[in-house]
């Protein structure tokens, strides 16, 4: 169960009302589902926040009022059709009157006011309701991206070693995600695949990952690593660093694909960078050493 197939499955189960989700999944599915949310915390974030919104959003629709004796009418006009004698169906179609139509042409006739004031008061409730459902609306789009840690993203980095990372699509997400770092030095790495972004297999459209291997000389020491880049507004708790120059390690040592490696994430404008180094606090000396050498 990946994250886009369960966010389908409780979203579509969370939202229907008439057992249509019994033909779109089945209650083995909606279970592994919950069970996803358990070892997913950027889909049980997701989940809660669309959930949150839907009960925000159910007590301000229950608190829009209804004309007084709508209903009543609707219903009287709607009786007056069923018992008016027709000729045929379709002179019934073009001939019966429309009950919404005219409940809401008599609500419009009677609601004319005459003073400018109070017609500007009627606007009230509309631009209200205009903007609860464009908040909701921008709401949902923010709550349902989403969003990862650094800790999250370099354990998907530990998942990878140059030999699979030449086997992932190109990235093809956002622009700014697709571009490595500007501090003076990391052009003069050596990038697996000519610098070529890919596309990260847990999110392949939003983080861009490469990778780097330079090997040891009589000047510096080898480092051997991997790269991933994020939109910043898709971090939580963003890394306080400003350059790999002042990033720390944001743990101990990691198993990864690379071998032991240690990881370290700071931001540049609006992306994030998270790095896994193979080796550990020497190995990112070693690699701060190389970006701070000038250019041969």
């Amino acid at each position: 169960m990946d994250c886009r197939r369960a966010l389908e499955i409780l979203e579509f189960s969370d939202r229907e009302s008439d057992g249509a989700s019994a033909d779109f999944c089945s209650a083995d599915d909606r279970a592994a589902a919950e069970s996803h949310l358990e070892s997913c915390a950027a889909c049980a974030q997701a989940v809660r926040n669309w959930r949150q919104l839907d009960r925000a959003i159910a007590q301000v629709m229950r608190a829009v009022p209804v004309p007084r004796g709508a209903q009543q009418r609707l219903l009287a006009r709607l009786a007056e059709i069923e018992t008016k004698p027709v000729d045929s169906a379709s002179e019934a179609v073009a001939s019966a009157p429309n009950p919404v139509s005219d409940e809401l042409a008599r609500l419009a006739q009677s609601s004319k006011l005459p003073s400018r004031r109070r017609f500007l008061r009627s606007l009230v409730p509309v631009a209200a309701c205009v903007a609860v459902a464009g908040i909701g609306f921008f709401s949902v789009v923010w709550m349902f991206s989403p969003r990862w840690s650094v800790e999250q993203v370099s354990q998907e980095l530990a998942k990878l070693d140059f030999d699979s990372l030449q086997t992932l699509g190109n990235f093809t997400g956002n622009g700014a995600a697709a571009s490595l770092p500007k501090e003076p030095g990391w052009e003069r790495l050596n990038w697996e695949g000519g610098a070529l972004a890919k596309g990260l297999p847990a999110a392949p459209d939003v983080i861009a990952v490469y990778g780097f291997d330079i090997p040891k000389t009589h000047h510096h020491g080898a480092a051997r690593g991997l790269i991933a880049v994020i939109p910043r507004n898709r971090i939580r708790n963003l890394p306080a660093a400003g350059s790999l120059a002042t990033a720390s390690p944001t743990s101990e040592y990691m198993e990864a694909r690379l071998g032991e490696s240690v990881s370290v994430a700071w931001q540049e404008g609006n992306v994030v960078y998270v790095c896994l180094l193979q080796g550990g606090a020497d190995s990112l000396s070693t690699l701060q050493g190389i970006l701070d050498q000038p250019s041969a």
